[in-house]
């Protein structure tokens, strides 16, 4: 999203050591989507999309005039009500979210949930360590390392990889970027597997992210702590 956003968990400074930092950043604008989203879809039925993809309406142009007359039953006399909400949501993807996300979100609301949640968790241990976040450099590959162990940590590794895929799958983002992310995650997900505790504390995981990274490990594109081995 472009416009600055601000999640109601900042406002009422429930994360206040870091909400200062990053209640304007990409985190939140992406944990303030899935709100959103599961919002809507965990009070409508799915039944409307289903029956608009099957429509397959091709001219976004005309799309709400052929939505609106399109044939119903008594599962969907309502959906042409919806039509304008169905073909903005079919020509940009009003959440921010990829593709394979929104389908994630639809199957596993709650795991939906508790997966971006884990955002700010990651984000948190992060700032510990680096005090701007930036992309393509170490703080990004912490982001994405630690995200990765949460998200297994949290809703099984399975569900993890799925969702680390699905965020990956952006065909806007350039492929070298894309690349290095799905590295880093590949690597919290195989280390997340060697730890012996499952019940793993931030301090465990931290450790684990810096001694991967004096390793060279981790997948780095732009190198903003090279002298210092990786640190501030």
């Amino acid at each position: 999203m472009n416009a600055p956003v601000r999640l109601i968990a900042c406002e009422k400074q429930l994360i206040p050591d870091i909400a200062e930092r990053i209640c304007h950043g990409n985190v939140v604008s992406m944990f303030r989507s899935i709100l959103t989203f599961i919002f809507i879809y965990s009070s409508q039925s799915l039944g409307c999309d289903d029956w608009f993809a099957k429509l397959k309406i091709e001219n976004s142009k005309n799309c709400e005039s052929l939505c609106v007359i399109a044939d119903t039953d008594m599962s969907t006399f309502r959906c042409p009500d919806r039509c304008e909400s169905l073909c903005n949501q079919a020509s940009e993807n009003i959440y921010g979210l990829t593709d394979d996300e929104i389908k994630f979100c639809k199957e596993n609301k709650l795991d939906c949930l508790r997966a971006y949640k884990e955002t700010w968790s990651a984000e948190k241990i992060c700032l510990k360590i680096y005090p701007v976040s930036d992309v393509n450099d170490e703080s990004d590959a912490c982001r994405h390392y630690v995200w990765s162990i949460l998200l297994a940590k949290s809703i099984g590794t399975i569900k993890a990889e799925t969702v680390l895929n699905a965020h990956e799958n952006n065909p806007r983002e350039p492929k070298n970027q894309q690349a290095m992310d799905l590295a880093n995650n590949r690597l919290g997900l195989l280390d997340y597997q060697k730890m012996k505790s499952k019940k793993i504390t931030d301090e465990e995981i931290t450790k684990s992210f810096i001694e991967q990274l004096k390793k060279n490990s981790l997948i780095i594109l732009k190198q903003n702590y090279k002298s210092t081995g990786g640190l501030p």
